[in-house]
């Protein structure tokens, strides 16, 4: 497994004092795709959802930035016809060992491009960007090299969502956490990204502190629930069952003793969004089995009133232990045996 220079928490540090580090973090990695192809250039766009394009963000060799508007004229001569946009509409990588008879190739400046490699990365169909290599010899590319760069880009995303994600809290002034380059964080990245994909509920297991809320808030951030709120309960802190179905659900004004006024909960609250609940086996069964009515038909029940209600929020729960042993325990309904997990094999992600 790969390791960058400097770990990630450095890199976050120093993106407080650097505007242009992103472009770095992107230099740095197209250094070491055109190293690992072996090639004479190399080029990164990167996706301006805002503008709706694609932005070139680096570039190595060949006179690099002065050759920047060389590359972006080229791409808007290209139009729909070009290697790019092509590859733009498949979402998948496109090699060519022979542009002068490629139809797709076009060709835009004096050194003669002879081989080019173009590939695409998103996130749930989400475009996040293409890197372009090119060679000035014939027949360069092949499965081979894509093989090899993979898991390069594989660690950009991981870094620049990385980096994405700590920006998106930073924005909403929201406690920042900052995550250290962590092995096994990375290594569970890919299963998060697919669990982000989904609404359905998710059950992560792990020790005390060992970061379960800042993988729960990376799920909802690479989700499409993004934009909407977050709300992260511990459900170890409510001393009776009531407080925390009213919490969670809401009630009517005068359900129980201190209930002054109607409250409509934080479902109610989060709807869209996604809710974390921390230590759900110190929750009642039967406040387990509320939850289980509002993942599998979308309705909750306040506290004190005849009506049902619809919600869409999406559930993230925690345990501290192992969800076998919480189910033998009676702690956790069955139906949470068949949640989609994330085990922390009791390690404890440095904070």
């Amino acid at each position: 497994m790969s390791h960058p220079s400097k770990s990630l928490i450095e890199k976050l540090l120093s993106l407080q004092e650097s505007e242009n580090f992103l472009e770095i973090l992107l230099s740095d990695y197209l250094k070491r795709f055109i190293k690992i192809a072996d090639v004479s250039f190399g080029s990164f766009f990167i996706f301006k959802k805002e503008k709706d394009v694609f932005s070139l963000a680096a570039m190595k060799k060949i006179g690099d930035y002065e050759k920047k508007e060389k590359i972006l004229k080229r791409m808007e001569e290209e139009g729909k016809k070009g290697i790019v946009p092509h590859v733009l509409q498949t979402m998948k990588p496109y090699i060519t060992n022979d542009c002068e008879k490629d139809p797709f190739h076009i060709p835009f400046r004096k050194e003669k491009i002879l081989s080019e490699m173009v590939i695409p990365f998103d996130i749930d169909s989400e475009r996040i960007g293409i890197i372009v290599l090119t060679s000035m010899r014939k027949n360069h590319f092949n499965e081979s090299n894509l093989k090899r760069i993979e898991p390069s880009i594989n660690d950009f995303l991981y870094e620049f969502l990385s980096l994405e994600f700590y920006r998106f809290l930073k924005e909403k002034d929201k406690e920042v956490y900052l995550m250290p380059y962590d092995s096994y964080l990375k290594e569970i990245f890919p299963q998060i990204r697919k669990i982000s994909s989904s609404d359905e509920p998710v059950l992560i297991e792990g020790l005390t502190g060992s970061g379960k809320e800042v993988i729960s808030r990376f799920i909802h951030f690479l989700s499409k629930r993004k934009d909407k709120p977050f709300y992260p309960i511990n459900c170890s802190s409510f001393p009776s069952e009531d407080l925390i179905q009213s919490e969670l659900f809401g009630h009517e004004k005068g359900s129980f003793t201190g209930a002054w006024r109607k409250y409509q909960g934080k479902i109610k609250s989060a709807d869209g969004g996604t809710l974390f609940l921390d230590e759900i086996q110190s929750s009642s069964l039967r406040f387990q089995y509320s939850l289980l009515r509002l993942i599998e038909r979308g309705e909750i029940h306040p506290l004190g009133s005849e009506r049902i209600e619809k919600s869409d929020v999406r559930i993230i729960s925690a345990c501290s232990s192992s969800p076998e042993k919480l189910l033998d325990e009676g702690k956790l309904l069955p139906p949470w045996e068949c949640t989609p997990c994330i085990g922390q094999k009791n390690k404890t992600l440095s904070m």
